[in-house]
Protein backbone atom coordinates (compact mmCIF):
# COMPACT_ATOMS: atom_id res chain seq x y z
CA UNK A 1 0.00 0.00 0.00
CA UNK A 2 0.92 3.76 -0.35
CA UNK A 3 2.06 5.60 2.86
CA UNK A 4 1.99 8.94 3.10
CA UNK A 5 4.69 11.77 4.06
CA UNK A 6 4.14 11.90 8.13
CA UNK A 7 7.63 14.48 8.12
CA UNK A 8 5.24 17.71 8.13
CA UNK A 9 1.95 17.89 9.55
CA UNK A 10 0.68 20.95 9.91
CA UNK A 11 -3.37 21.77 10.95
CA UNK A 12 -5.30 23.91 8.00
CA UNK A 13 -6.85 26.13 10.38
CA UNK A 14 -4.47 26.94 13.03
CA UNK A 15 -0.93 26.68 11.19
CA UNK A 16 -0.03 24.80 13.56
CA UNK A 17 2.69 21.94 12.99
CA UNK A 18 2.22 18.54 14.78
CA UNK A 19 4.88 16.71 16.25
CA UNK A 20 7.63 19.38 17.81
CA UNK A 21 8.83 17.98 20.66
CA UNK A 22 9.18 20.61 23.46
CA UNK A 23 10.94 20.78 26.94
CA UNK A 24 12.73 22.78 29.28
CA UNK A 25 16.23 22.89 29.34
CA UNK A 26 17.22 22.12 32.90
CA UNK A 27 14.95 21.25 35.57
CA UNK A 28 15.03 19.46 38.63
CA UNK A 29 12.24 20.95 40.85
CA UNK A 30 8.53 21.04 40.18
CA UNK A 31 5.41 19.04 40.51
CA UNK A 32 5.38 16.77 37.56
CA UNK A 33 5.86 12.82 38.09
CA UNK A 34 8.64 11.35 36.38
CA UNK A 35 9.39 10.55 32.87
CA UNK A 36 7.37 6.88 31.82
CA UNK A 37 9.44 5.03 30.47
CA UNK A 38 8.81 4.97 26.63
CA UNK A 39 7.11 2.58 24.54
CA UNK A 40 7.09 2.96 20.57
CA UNK A 41 4.63 -0.02 18.64
CA UNK A 42 4.78 -0.82 15.02
CA UNK A 43 1.77 -0.05 14.50
CA UNK A 44 0.34 -0.39 10.70
CA UNK A 45 3.85 -0.45 9.18
CA UNK A 46 4.22 2.96 11.00
CA UNK A 47 6.26 3.55 13.95
CA UNK A 48 3.33 5.10 16.73
CA UNK A 49 4.16 7.52 18.65
CA UNK A 50 6.08 9.47 15.88
CA UNK A 51 7.94 11.73 18.22
CA UNK A 52 8.47 10.81 21.79
CA UNK A 53 10.44 11.14 24.82
CA UNK A 54 12.54 8.93 26.83
CA UNK A 55 13.82 8.94 30.32
CA UNK A 56 17.57 8.98 30.27
CA UNK A 57 19.03 5.73 32.08
CA UNK A 58 15.91 3.62 30.84
CA UNK A 59 15.63 1.16 27.43
CA UNK A 60 12.98 1.99 24.99
CA UNK A 61 9.94 -0.78 24.95
CA UNK A 62 9.72 -1.77 21.44
CA UNK A 63 6.16 -3.28 20.13
CA UNK A 64 4.79 -4.85 17.29
CA UNK A 65 0.90 -4.99 17.03
CA UNK A 66 1.96 -5.93 13.20
CA UNK A 67 1.68 -9.54 11.40
CA UNK A 68 4.73 -9.10 10.02
CA UNK A 69 8.59 -8.50 11.08
CA UNK A 70 9.90 -4.93 12.04
CA UNK A 71 12.74 -4.10 13.37
CA UNK A 72 13.90 -0.90 15.02
CA UNK A 73 17.96 0.52 14.10
CA UNK A 74 18.50 3.39 16.96
CA UNK A 75 21.04 6.19 16.07
CA UNK A 76 22.17 9.30 17.73
CA UNK A 77 22.81 12.05 15.51
CA UNK A 78 26.39 12.23 16.88
CA UNK A 79 27.57 9.26 17.60
CA UNK A 80 25.29 7.08 14.94
CA UNK A 81 24.33 3.41 15.21
CA UNK A 82 23.31 2.45 18.87
CA UNK A 83 21.07 -0.62 18.47
CA UNK A 84 19.55 -2.54 15.97
CA UNK A 85 16.89 -4.70 17.40
CA UNK A 86 14.02 -7.40 15.56
CA UNK A 87 11.02 -7.22 16.59
CA UNK A 88 8.81 -10.45 15.83
CA UNK A 89 5.30 -9.84 15.00
CA UNK A 90 3.08 -9.85 18.29
CA UNK A 91 6.32 -9.62 20.61
CA UNK A 92 7.78 -6.71 22.71
CA UNK A 93 11.71 -6.42 22.80
CA UNK A 94 13.96 -3.80 24.75
CA UNK A 95 16.62 -1.52 23.45
CA UNK A 96 20.13 -1.06 25.80
CA UNK A 97 19.63 1.74 27.94
CA UNK A 98 19.80 5.77 26.64
CA UNK A 99 22.99 6.47 28.75
CA UNK A 100 22.97 10.07 27.44
CA UNK A 101 20.14 12.84 26.71
CA UNK A 102 20.26 14.07 23.16
CA UNK A 103 17.98 13.05 20.22
CA UNK A 104 17.96 9.81 19.01
CA UNK A 105 16.15 9.10 15.40
CA UNK A 106 14.26 5.44 15.15
CA UNK A 107 14.33 3.46 11.55
CA UNK A 108 12.98 -0.06 10.45
CA UNK A 109 15.98 -1.43 8.24
CA UNK A 110 13.13 -3.56 5.96
CA UNK A 111 10.89 -0.48 5.68
CA UNK A 112 12.81 2.51 4.67
CA UNK A 113 9.68 4.57 5.25
CA UNK A 114 9.37 4.20 8.91
CA UNK A 115 10.64 6.59 11.67
CA UNK A 116 10.58 8.09 14.74
CA UNK A 117 12.52 10.85 16.76
CA UNK A 118 12.84 10.05 20.02
CA UNK A 119 14.47 13.04 22.74
CA UNK A 120 15.66 11.43 25.44
CA UNK A 121 15.84 13.57 28.73
CA UNK A 122 16.54 13.67 32.53
CA UNK A 123 13.29 15.70 33.35
CA UNK A 124 9.79 14.87 33.23
CA UNK A 125 8.79 19.09 31.43
CA UNK A 126 8.41 18.13 27.98
CA UNK A 127 5.36 17.78 26.16
CA UNK A 128 4.82 17.01 22.12
CA UNK A 129 2.64 19.12 19.89
CA UNK A 130 -1.12 18.23 19.37
CA UNK A 131 -2.85 17.79 16.17
CA UNK A 132 -3.49 22.01 16.18
CA UNK A 133 0.31 22.58 17.20
CA UNK A 134 0.11 22.92 21.18
CA UNK A 135 2.37 21.49 23.55
CA UNK A 136 1.34 22.10 27.48
CA UNK A 137 3.96 21.81 29.64
CA UNK A 138 2.21 22.04 33.34
CA UNK A 139 3.28 21.94 36.64
CA UNK A 140 6.79 23.47 35.47
CA UNK A 141 9.24 25.01 38.29
CA UNK A 142 8.52 28.50 38.15
CA UNK A 143 10.98 31.54 37.44
CA UNK A 144 13.59 31.87 34.14
CA UNK A 145 13.86 28.67 32.14
CA UNK A 146 15.14 28.25 28.50
CA UNK A 147 12.57 26.13 26.27
CA UNK A 148 14.32 23.81 23.35
CA UNK A 149 11.95 22.90 20.40
CA UNK A 150 12.73 20.24 17.77
CA UNK A 151 10.87 19.28 14.60
CA UNK A 152 12.47 16.45 12.75
CA UNK A 153 12.01 18.38 9.07
CA UNK A 154 12.25 22.19 10.93
CA UNK A 155 15.25 21.62 13.20
CA UNK A 156 15.68 22.80 16.44
CA UNK A 157 15.05 26.00 18.09
CA UNK A 158 15.30 27.89 21.50
CA UNK A 159 13.01 30.63 23.43
CA UNK A 160 13.61 31.85 26.81
CA UNK A 161 10.45 32.54 28.78
CA UNK A 162 9.89 33.46 32.70
CA UNK A 163 7.22 30.63 33.84
CA UNK A 164 4.79 32.35 36.93
CA UNK A 165 2.78 30.55 38.76
CA UNK A 166 -0.59 29.31 37.31
CA UNK A 167 0.40 31.40 34.76
CA UNK A 168 0.61 30.52 30.54
CA UNK A 169 3.26 31.22 28.46
CA UNK A 170 2.81 31.20 24.91
CA UNK A 171 5.63 30.63 22.55
CA UNK A 172 4.66 31.08 18.73
CA UNK A 173 7.32 30.52 16.64
CA UNK A 174 7.55 30.27 12.59
CA UNK A 175 9.46 28.04 10.11
CA UNK A 176 12.62 31.18 10.07
CA UNK A 177 13.21 30.48 14.21
CA UNK A 178 14.25 27.04 13.41
CA UNK A 179 17.55 26.15 12.36
CA UNK A 180 18.73 22.71 10.97
CA UNK A 181 20.90 20.43 13.38
CA UNK A 182 22.39 18.31 10.95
Amino acid sequence: GLFYDESLLVDPKTKGVRNVAVAFKKATVGRRPPLPALEIDNDGARFRPRMAFAPVGEPIAVKNSDPIGHALALSSLDEGLLCNVVVAPKTTVRTPRLLAGGIYIATCPLHDWMRTTVVAVKHPYVAVTDAGGVATLDDAPTGPAQLVIFHETLGAAARKIVVVPDGVVRVDLTDADFKPIR
